[in-house]
């Protein structure tokens, strides 16, 4: 595992600047070798193509404007997102690509751990670079404004970050709803009042024959890492669960011996005890960057969430910078600079854990003696994979590419994101975020048939 401590800089703003013009053709030359070497997929079929083609149309004639907001299980999801609206509708409509496309948001720390290329290409695309956790009135400003004047939709992510999970819709971000709503009232402040629509986009994953039949092959690798011996007797369910036990017994030894983390009570669940080391990362986070923790009405995984986000964001202020403050940096200041970034990495570690484990929980694999299905298992052990990288200190970029898998995305039906006659900013951003969950819903059910 490669421990590359973060180094300060200026915070790439791409927020006015568009996408490059030459950068989709350029994509759709790389495309087909990207999909299958390094996202590891082997096809993708689409439903619902014929949706946002309708919200595209409509848009394009002063008629209405939208955001599309895509699910986000997995890594390859923003990917996805942006072939499917640059390359793969225009084809599947069979309409030219320059009539398609959009803006895209991602997380300003990616960056940080996808290297020179992932920057360049988040540049290309003219991606808006977003600090969760923290508000930055520009950046906002920037995506209402191209909500409303271009015909072209917002593409983001409302589950906020990788969610580990394709088969359960996790919390949403109100930031989807509010954006949306804020665009419908600057429209109609100048005048130019229109509907604005929220597209779900489901993403799905199916693994391959061929990947199925390596799971006990990866299961033997995983409990090997573990320490534990082979158990290619057992049922890849059982084996999981020992990996399982083993992982959470291994954070709770090193927690204790390096940070006196008191066990859990005697009979605590693997989800409660591994609950309990997350409490003890975040309190330790909070603790430094100066953060009280909330209120007990906080809790659960959206408490997670969003106290993981506010350290992160607490983070990205010790590592990115303002042009005018880098460029009057001594050199000593720029030393300390650096120091204080490494800082951020190596506390980000235990950032990094909350990040996948907040959203782990054995009971993803069902009740206990029900069937498991395969692709879950694999899901399941990729995680677990996963969490043993977090423990050493990696973080998204070394997760498992182990096996190959087949796509099917999913558009939903358009949500309405308009305030109804004296109803408060707040629930009509709840009750569009509600909606925008239903079609969320609606969609992984229809892929259970």
């Amino acid at each position: 595992m490669k421990i590359r401590p973060w180094k300060p800089g200026i915070l790439s703003d791409s927020r006015t600047k568009g996408p490059k013009p030459w950068f989709p053709a350029l994509a759709a030359l790389l495309a087909p070798a990207y999909m299958k070497l390094s996202l590891r997929i082997r096809s993708v079929r689409v439903e619902g193509a014929e949706i946002l083609g309708a919200e595209y149309d409509a848009a394009r004639r002063g008629r209405s404007r939208f955001l599309v907001a895509f699910r986000h299980p997995g890594d390859a999801d923003p990917h996805l997102a942006y072939w499917f609206l640059h390359l793969r509708l225009p084809r599947e409509l069979g309409r030219p690509r320059r009539d398609f496309g959009g803006r895209f948001v991602a997380g300003a720390e990616i960056p940080l751990w996808g290297g020179p290329l992932v920057r360049w290409a988040l540049r290309s695309a003219g991606t808006v670079p977003v600090r969760h956790g923290s508000l930055d009135r520009p950046t906002l400003d920037t995506l209402v404004t191209s909500i409303a004047e271009d015909p072209r939709p917002v593409a983001l992510a409302p589950e906020g970050q990788v969610t580990y999970h394709a088969g359960t819709v996790q919390s949403l971000d109100e930031g989807v709803a509010r954006l949306a709503l804020w665009a419908s009232e600057r429209l109609a402040a100048a005048g130019r009042p229109l509907p604005v629509r929220i597209v779900p986009l489901a993403v799905e994953y199916r693994f391959t024959p061929r990947a199925r039949s390596r799971l006990p092959a990866f299961l033997s690798r995983l409990e090997r890492r573990c320490g534990l011996e082979d158990g290619s007797g057992l049922a890849p369910r059982e084996r999981l669960d020992r990996i399982w036990e083993r992982l959470v017994i291994l954070v709770e030894d090193h927690y204790a011996r390096t940070y006196g983390q008191a066990p859990a009570p005697a009979g605590s669940g693997i989800r409660e005890r591994l609950e309990r080391i997350l409490e003890s990362s975040l309190a330790r986070l909070e603790a430094f960057y100066g953060r009280s923790s909330p209120g007990p009405d906080t809790g659960g995984t959206a408490g997670l969430k969003a106290r993981t986000l506010a350290a992160r964001a607490a983070a990205m202020d010790r590592v990115f910078h303002t042009p005018a403050r880098w460029e009057g940096m001594s050199p000593v200041e720029r030393g300390m600079a650096r120091r204080t970034a490494a800082e951020a990495f190596f506390l980000d570690r235990h950032q990094q854990l909350v990040d996948l484990g907040e959203y782990l929980d054995p009971a993803y694999a069902g009740s206990e003696g029900s069937e498991t299905p395969p692709d879950r298992l694999i899901e399941i052990a990729q995680n677990l994979w996963d969490l043993a990288n977090r423990l050493e200190g990696g973080d998204i970029a070394s997760r498992s590419r182990d096996f190959r898998k087949d796509v099917v995305l999913r558009v939903g039906a358009p949500v309405d994101a308009s305030r109804r006659e004296g109803e408060g900013s707040r629930a009509a951003a709840l009750r569009v975020l509600s909606d925008l969950r239903r079609g969320f819903e609606a969609l992984a059910d229809a892929s259970s048939q």
